[in-house]
């Protein structure tokens, strides 16, 4: 049957433009990139938040095959990063494969013509081939329900959707959360408005950033002589994959870098009540360690102040936490993240025998390299189950995924209407390594619950090992791997 496209792609963001990328290479010009909004970027374009920036460092967080010589800084802020996506789409020669404007609805496997058909919300219908989700996993904000609050007279936002109208001088603002986002906001809120209150419900450790700009000499020197950006690369690279042996399972490495972030709290903060509160029980490395040079010092200027027990009611305009305090405040800001473990399960697709994707993840809860799953032929995730990172690029697997799926499609599409389907054998013994590869993790066996962690307690986010196994795993597929019906 014809179709409207090859391939199809959820997204362009970054996981989009690498698919296209890796799709051009392997010859397949034929794919069309399917986005939501009138901007691409993803991430980088739904979080503009006050003092948003990247905690990879921007050598890293960057396509091996687009590089940027004129970073302006060590951590890039989100709108350079946006600037980059856009770059790189451009010089890509994506345009023309890209439609902005398709937010898309929902897709089923027709088993009788062997294709696709995605739907979305303008109404248009598309048929294809392949089906490529590059959604990712930071993509729905995650807003906790609490009593009373419809009854709030004032703003409520989420960081990922920030508006930029607002002022905060001279009111009381609420910052809900204390992860990554927070950690950047709560500086900003602090300077901004008259007071910042935040909600508390578990600290988390924080590290010194130690961010930078690249002087003028520098950039010259990385447009001049690539062989020198490559090298910072190269040696960025290998310090984050060392991180992971303190992240993952190396216990005195990691007291060693706990007993440093506990001096580092002791260093900015004075008052042993906030101190106290401020300092996690839970072990390192078992929520997501984080960076800041301004976190502890905002938190500890007079119009701060730091209620724990988190955010459990509101009544009115007055805010009650869980340690039972209340506090009147003329804004909320949320920063409680994205729904990254039960990700997969909000993403509207619909396989063979009619089985969601839902349903089949609630039955089998595995998949292939957080790539492919059983019972969805011809359809490819990126950033799918356990391949998050907690110590280096996420773009590094990103890449590596998309070189993947595009090799399996230039072998499918080599017979006409042939579809491609994981193995279960080969889907079975990839979840048995993995899951003994995580047993003994922090994630798995440490003090907390995480958004690493789906509500059942497994680990579903995080990949258990360097990003250098990781790629030479997915580039080695064994010949079972796949089975491809003619």
């Amino acid at each position: 049957m014809s179709t409207d496209t090859e391939v199809l792609i959820l997204g362009a963001g970054f996981g989009g433009i690498a698919m296209g990328h890796f799709l051009k290479r392997a010859g397949i010009e034929d794919f069309l990139i399917a986005e939501k909004s009138d901007i691409i970027g993803g991430t980088w374009r739904d979080n503009s938040y006050p003092g948003c920036l990247c905690d990879i460092p921007s050598h890293l967080y960057s396509f091996s095959f687009f590089p940027n010589p004129d970073w302006s800084q060590r951590y890039a802020p989100a709108k350079e990063i946006l600037d980059y996506t856009i770059a790189a789409h451009k010089s890509l020669g994506l345009d023309k494969n890209t439609q902005t404007g398709l937010e898309f609805l929902n897709a089923a496997w027709d088993e009788k013509d062997r294709v696709w058909r995605a739907s979305f919300k303008n109404g248009k219908v598309i048929t294809c081939r392949f089906l490529i989700s590059a959604l990712g996993p930071l993509h729905d904000p995650k807003t906790p329900e609490i009593d009373g609050i419809d009854g709030f007279d004032g703003p409520i936002l989420h960081s990922a959707r920030w508006d930029h109208s607002l002022s905060f001088k001279d009111k009381k603002v609420a910052l809900i959360g204390t992860g990554a986002s927070a950690v950047q906001l709560a500086p900003e809120l602090q300077k901004a408005a008259g007071r910042l209150i935040l909600f508390q419900r578990t600290p988390s450790w924080v590290l010194p950033k130690h961010n930078s700009s690249y002087a003028p000499w520098q950039k010259a020197l990385f447009r001049a002589l690539p062989t020198s950006r490559e090298m910072m690369r190269r040696a960025l690279f290998a310090g984050h994959e060392m991180r992971l042996i303190s992240v993952m399972n190396g216990k005195a490495i990691r007291k060693f870098v706990e007993k440093q972030a506990r001096k580092y709290i002791e260093r900015e903060i004075s008052d042993p009540a906030l101190r106290e509160k401020l300092t996690p029980e839970h072990e390192l490395g078992c929520k997501r360690i984080l960076l800041s040079s301004e976190y502890y010092n905002a938190l500890a200027q007079p119009n701060a102040e730091v209620l724990t027990g988190g955010l459990v009611g509101v009544d009115g305009n007055r805010l009650i936490s869980g340690s039972g305090e209340s506090r009147e405040v003329d804004a909320i800001v949320f920063a409680t993240g994205f729904e990254v473990a039960n990700r997969i399960t909000q993403i509207p697709v619909t396989g063979i025998g009619g089985e969601s994707l839902t349903d089949a993840w609630k039955r089998v809860r595995r998949s292939y390299y957080g790539i492919a799953l059983e019972g969805f032929p011809n359809f490819f995730l990126l950033v799918g189950p356990n391949t998050g990172l907690g110590h280096n690029s996420i773009l590094i697997m990103i890449e590596a995924q998309a070189k993947h799926i595009a090799k399996r499609i230039k072998e499918t599409t080599q017979s006409p209407n042939a579809t491609i389907t994981v193995n279960s054998d080969a889907v079975a013994r990839y979840d048995t390594k993995l899951q003994h590869d995580l047993e003994d993790t922090v994630w798995a066996r440490g003090s907390c619950s995480s958004w690493y962690q789906d509500d059942s307690g497994k680990v579903v986010a995080i990949w258990p090992g360097t990003t250098l196994r990781y790629r030479r795993e997915v580039a080695k597929t064994p010949d079972d791997a796949y089975i491809i019906t003619h």
